[in-house]
């Protein structure tokens, strides 16, 4: 049966397929002084939404995803800011806390301006796959520095400067 007011219309999306009613396209109203001004109407009337169903999700698995995507998000950031205290020991002279959080933000969201304004030409699942590549480069970096060139030694620089590109990889892998 045909509801009232109701156009031939459809809204097509993945999951949503519903009729347009006339006063969702628009609404011609008329004002004192002769003009005819059109009102658009953002949401649906009630009719058409309330007998929508939520998606079913048994196993859980929407907040297994976000949960794995938020630990990808701070693994990198907390691998490098938990050990504030080995690279304050190592690099006494520095405040290695101030410089990595730095490093990371701006990288972090240079980089994500980047993804968000060339988001339509690139591919997501290269996107992906290369941010977590740098991932695994920059977290593998620093210990394998350690064990090979700095050894305990407190006041090689240059491992710092290796240390704070590294905290900037993992920047530009977050993005």
């Amino acid at each position: 049966m045909k509801e009232p007011g109701l156009l031939p219309l459809t809204i097509s999306n993945d999951s949503l397929s519903l009729p347009i009613c006339k006063s969702l396209v628009s609404e011609s109203l008329e004002s004192s002084d002769g003009n005819v001004r059109r009102r658009f109407r953002i949401f649906p009337p009630p009719h058409l939404y309330l007998h929508w169903i939520p998606a079913q999700d048994p196993y859980h698995l929407a907040y297994i995803i976000y949960f794995t995507l938020g630990a990808g998000f701070l693994l990198p950031w907390n691998a490098f800011i938990t050990a504030v205290d080995y690279f304050s020991y190592l690099y006494p002279d520095v405040s290695v806390d101030r410089i990595s959080a730095v490093v990371y933000m701006l990288v972090s969201l240079f980089f994500l301006l980047l993804v968000i304004a060339y988001a339509n030409t690139s591919d997501a699942f290269v996107r992906i796959n290369v941010g977590l590549a740098i991932f695994i480069r920059s977290l593998l970096a620093v210990p394998i520095m350690d064990v090979a060139y700095i050894k305990g030694q407190t006041g090689l620089y240059s491992g710092f400067y290796v240390t704070v590109a590294a905290t900037g990889l993992s920047g530009l892998g977050d993005a």
